[in-house]
């Protein structure tokens, strides 16, 4: 239970402060600050990190389950409490943290490396050769590694409760009990264990504990689960932001969340039927650049709340609204990326120089004219003018059995997709994540396969698709829609050779791309486009954007 763990853990301490002069350590004390702060990450890089390294996990291996025939041949396992796919290492750190003597602890390593000895020689042995050579002991002992954090995370939350002293001599000979509850000298060795490893994360990136842990939250999150579809919360009640806090990710954290709000909003407004439908701008070259209330709305709740979460952020969002609603600030949330997660650079970004550009509904034309799927809520998030973390949210996204199951989608509708430099993307279709590297086939110009503007053909843009003479050309309307096609391997390139786009269609796609190595360029000239808060919105110039840098300009 995230919301509560702080509280838990300040009663662990207030039981156990006696047994050991670590409770009394600044780090142990935090603990449960740090793990909750943790816990979406941690969740993430468990499920969906090492997507090539999956079994059938047990979810509750200790000795009491398992079952051996006499000459000690065969074995049988019972009561599985998870029977679904994951790293096989979560059960065998489950195994030997319930189950283990502290003798079996203090000879993890050795054990972790006979394991993976026996592993490999069984992979060869069933003929999966490739498997066995790619599955190093490094890999299998980071992984031991994440999962015992998010093991003692689950502990602090919902297991040790009232556990103490006394209840662990009074449960010694309990064998249906994890060893943590039924020994002193096991629940300290986890405690240990978690701090340390914790550290390694926060040091890894250069954290300077004083600063990280004493920050306070933005908010204390309420449950795993995504925030309810209800946006305009009640709550007015705004925690400022921490000045030793990590501002780029309190900021991403806010903007996945909000981004699931709009795509709330918009779904009730398209459901409602009545889209009070405006022409922004009659002059437009196409003659008509409509405006819905659900545009109008999802930018009250996104640029509304940033603004209040965040005194002094400069949002710009796309319909430029100035006013509103003083309830519109949803709280509470989960932090979603853990400080440790940040690039050095990010992690010491500070609140003035982030610029969020915000597009509430992309693909508004197609949103009015019946196709929901294209339409996506944009925040993208900028440092000195550099893309370095958005989020796409799709309000009419996959099924949910198609999406990155570490963000529950609300009623399984949507899909969010964010990332940021130095954490890669997350939230793509089948569970792709952390860092995927998109790759082409090639830089020849006649396999590839390119998007192009469903809504804004131009003369320009047609020459630039004959140029390139693509194996297939794919209309699809949205900025971010397109930007999704690519990241998720449907497209290779999208050509746009003409103005139209705006920095907030752009911002969060191409931070995302540069996240797995990908661009977007200005059409003419191949520079980047700069998005500090004063330059102007308009990307005139058109824009090219690939998945991977190994293709080349197929556009000169």
């Amino acid at each position: 239970d995230l919301k509560k763990m702080e509280a838990e853990w300040e009663i662990i301490i207030e039981n156990w402060k006696d047994t050991s002069p670590m409770f009394s350590e600044e780090g142990v004390q935090l603990l449960g600050r740090r793990l909750r702060r943790s816990a979406r990450a941690l969740h993430r890089n468990l499920q969906f990190q090492w997507p090539q390294h999956r079994t059938l996990v047990h979810g509750d291996l200790k000795t009491a389950n398992i079952f051996f025939n006499e000459a000690d041949t065969e074995v049988a396992v019972v009561d599985w409490q998870w029977c679904g796919e994951g790293v096989g290492v979560v059960d065998l750190q489950y195994l030997m943290h319930t189950s283990g003597s502290i003798e079996v602890l203090q000879a993890e390593q050795q054990i972790l490396q006979l394991y993976h000895e026996c592993l490999l020689a069984n992979l060869r042995r069933f003929g999966k050769h490739d498997q066995a050579a790619t599955y190093g002991l490094e890999t299998m002992v980071g992984q031991y590694e994440v999962a015992t954090l998010d093991y003692v995370r689950f502990l602090i939350g919902s297991m040790w409760g009232r556990t103490t002293p006394a209840s662990c001599l009074a449960n010694a000979d309990c064998i249906n009990q994890g060893m943590h509850k039924r020994s002193t000298a096991h629940l300290i060795w986890l405690v240990q264990k978690a701090d340390g490893l914790l550290s390694q994360l926060e040091q890894r990136r250069g954290l300077a504990a004083s600063e990280l842990l004493q920050a306070p939250s933005l908010a204390a999150p309420s449950t795993m689960e995504p925030l309810s579809a209800a946006a305009a919360s009640s709550s007015t009640a705004v925690d400022p932001i921490g000045s030793g806090a990590p501002v780029v990710a309190q900021v991403l954290s806010a903007a996945i969340s909000l981004s699931e709000l709009g795509g709330a909003v918009a779904r009730e407004v398209y459901a409602k039927g009545d889209l009070r439908t405006v022409n922004k701008d009659a002059d437009v070259a196409e003659g008509f650049d409509p405006q819905t209330e659900a545009d109008r709305q999802v930018e009250e709740l996104v640029v509304g709340s940033l603004r209040r979460l965040f005194p002094g952020l400069s949002v710009i969002g796309e319909e430029g609204m100035r006013e509103f609603n003083q309830a519109a600030v949803p709280s509470p949330w989960c932090d979603e990326v853990a400080a440790w997660e940040l690039s050095p650079e990010l992690l010491k970004a500070r609140l003035e120089d982030l610029t969020v550009w915000v597009d509430p509904l992309d693909g508004t034309r197609e949103f009015v004219e019946g196709i929901p799927e294209a339409v996506t809520v944009l925040i993208g998030i900028a440092h000195r003018g550099s893309p370095v973390a958005g989020v796409i949210h799709r309000p009419w996204g996959l099924p949910s059995t198609n999406v990155d199951h570490s963000r529950h989608m609300t009623h399984g509708q949507g899909q969010t997709v964010w990332g940021a430099l130095g954490i890669g993307v997350w939230g793509l279709r089948g569970g792709r994540g952390k860092g995927t590297a998109m790759c082409l086939p090639s830089a020849t110009c006649n396999v590839l396969r390119v998007a192009t503007s469903r809504s804004h053909k131009t003369a320009a843009s047609s020459r630039a698709v004959e140029k390139v003479q693509p194996a297939e050309e794919f209309p699809h309307g949205g900025a971010g829609n397109k930007v999704l096609k690519v990241l998720e391997d449907e497209v290779d390139v999208w050509l746009f050779a003409s103005g139209g786009t705006k920095r907030w269609d752009s911002c969060a796609g191409e931070a995302l791309l540069r996240s797995v190595g990908g661009f977007l360029v200005s059409y003419d000239d191949g520079c980047p486009y700069d998005y500090s808060r004063d330059t102007p919105s308009q990307n005139s110039n058109g824009g090219r954007m690939k998945g991977s840098e190994a293709v080349g300009d197929v556009a000169e």
